[in-house]
């Protein structure tokens, strides 16, 4: 199972947008930068494992059944 270039920046950013809707709302009162900073990039760390495995799966239900699966974007 070989990720493309495509594939890849297209997971990359995925990965970002969900980071950054997920990290959003720190629940803080008062905004301090290095707080929320580790909180994204934890948040980061948790969404691309989430996304890494999720599409894996897709990759080895698709070769079961002798399909090739490939991550696009709507469009």
């Amino acid at each position: 199972m070989e990720y493309t270039k495509r594939e890849i920046s297209y997971l990359a950013l995925l990965t970002l947008v969900l980071t950054f809707v997920f990290a959003f709302n720190d629940n803080r009162e008062t905004f301090e930068f290095s707080y929320w900073i580790t909180n994204f990039l934890k948040t980061f760390v948790l969404v691309g494992i989430s996304v890494f495995i999720h599409d894996f799966v897709h990759d080895i239900v698709a070769k079961k059944h002798g399909f090739i699966s490939e991550y696009r974007f709507w469009g």
